[in-house]
This record gives C-alpha cells, sequence and structure tokens, in this order.
C-alpha cells in the first residue's frame, strides 16, 4: 500500500502570473516509521533540547516557517534542506501539476482554484499507469471551508468506478482499480507537512526561473533544485489558448 500525499498551492495571490499547483509525495506504508523518523530528527538537530524540559512540536507551514518560535533563516534553510535530504535518502517520489490562470483557462474553469481538478486528474493518471501494481491511496490536505475542494478531490476519485462501471473502465481515462478512495489529513500532519515544504521549494525555484526573487527565496530556490532526483512527474503549463498554441 502506498499513500499520495498532497498539497496545493497558489503562490503569491498579488501576482496573476502564478500558476495552481497540485504537489503529490508517494509514501510507502512500509516505509512510513522511517519518514516520521527522520522527519523528527530535524527537529532535534536544529532545535537543540533543554535539560528536564519536552518542548511542544513546532508547527510546520512552509510559508513564514517556524514564524511563531525562536528560529532564524538559517535554521529554516537547514529544515529545508534536510526535508530534501529525507526524500531522496528514501528515494521517494514526487509528483507535481500545475496550471496558469490564464484567460482561456478562467473562461472554462471560472475560478482559479478550479483549475485544481485538473491537476489532481493528471497526477493521477500518471501514478496509475506507471505504478499499476500497488495499492495507492490519496490523500490531500483538507480545506474544510471550501465544498469546491471536496467536490474536486472526494467527489472525482469516487466518480471515476461510478462512470467506470456506467460506460466501462476500458473507457475511462485513469485506471481506478488500484486506486483508494480519497482520504483527508490536517495542516498538523507530519507527512502533510513535508509535502507542503516539497511544493514551496519547488515553487521558490520556478519563481526564480520566472523573474526577480528575494535573496531568501533564492536560497530556497538552490534547496529546491536538489530534489530532481526526486521528480517523478513535473508540469506546470498553461491550457491550450485560442490560438491553439501551449505555454510553458
Amino acid at each position: 500500500m502506498h499513500f499520495l500525499f498532497m498539497d496545493e498551492s497558489f503562490g503569491d495571490p498579488k501576482r496573476n502570473s502564478e500558476p495552481v499547483v497540485l504537489t503529490g509525495v508517494m509514501v510507502p506504508a512500509a516505509n512510513h516509521g522511517a519518514v516520521l523518523s527522520k522527519y523528527l530528527e530535524l527537529f532535534r538537530a536544529i532545535f537543540q533540547p533543554r535539560q528536564g524540559v519536552v518542548e511542544p512540536q513546532p508547527d510546520v507551514h512552509a510559508v513564514g516557517l517556524f514564524k511563531n518560535i525562536e528560529a532564524d533563516d538559517e535554521q529554516r534553510l537547514l529544515f529545508f534542506k534536510g526535508i530534501v535530504d529525507l526524500l531522496l535518502g528514501l528515494k521517494l517520489e514526487i509528483y507535481r501539476a500545475g496550471y496558469f490562470a490564464t484567460p482561456e483557462a478562467l473562461r472554462l474553469f471560472n475560478r482559479k482554484d478550479h483549475l485544481l481538478g485538473l491537476c489532481l486528474l493528471d497526477i493521477l493518471s500518471i501514478v496509475t499507469e506507471r505504478h499499476p501494481e500497488k495499492q495507492i491511496w490519496p490523500v490531500m490536505e483538507m480545506n474544510a471551508s471550501d465544498r469546491v475542494q471536496d467536490l474536486q478531490f472526494a467527489g472525482m476519485v469516487r466518480s471515476l468506478s461510478y462512470y467506470g462501471d456506467r460506460v466501462g473502465k476500458e473507457n475511462v481515462s485513469i485506471k481506478y482499480d488500484n486506486l483508494g478512495e480519497l482520504l483527508y489529513s490536517s495542516k498538523r500532519s507530519n507527512l502533510g507537512s513535508i509535502v507542503d515544504c516539497v511544493a514551496y521549494l519547488r515553487q521558490a525555484k520556478e519563481q526564480r526561473e520566472r523573474g526577480a526573487v528575494s535573496e531568501f527565496k533564492k536560497k530556497l530556490a538552490d534547496i529546491g533544485a536538489l530534489l530532481e532526483p526526486s521528480i517523478s512527474f513535473e508540469r506546470v503549463t498553461a491550457l491550450l489558448n485560442s490560438k491553439g498554441d501551449g505555454g510553458n
């Protein structure tokens, strides 16, 4: 059994040029203990425990990492680098799909976040095709305030088998026999936080390629580039526009 932990990212909301991206990290259930152990090691390495005191585990949100505790940029960069080392060391696979909210895309999908459903289709199509022998359970970070998310994620996964039963599974583009129902995680999920960091690091790399970024973001981009060996699929692009041209 394998879990595909996923997280969405929209970039800077003030910049319309930022794409909608879905990032997934595939974690074999048998490797969960090793992943968790390596993850907790990061906290011990970066935040030295005080004698006789057990500190609460810091929340991990890649944007504004450790902003509520005493931490400097060097500690933040060490943590992000540790996330990269964890993925590379355990050979975890990364899947990313994203689309720019072009006028053509918004005419088709109405809202920017509606593009996430297309991102999910891309990732599930690739994952199930490449790993037909594995039982894969997708896990999405929950946004409890947004019913649209549940329709696009749990609703889509549920619909695959339903429509396959109606029209024949050979006529459904995604091979769903080895696909479990969609599960949800919260923002306090350890593995969900790992995916959040991966998404943020790859986003920093892409932002640097598209234009000027801060010196700190450049360092994040350098760390994000180190994830390359773990990338099994990554495509951030534009839908076909009215002239029939694609974009990257």
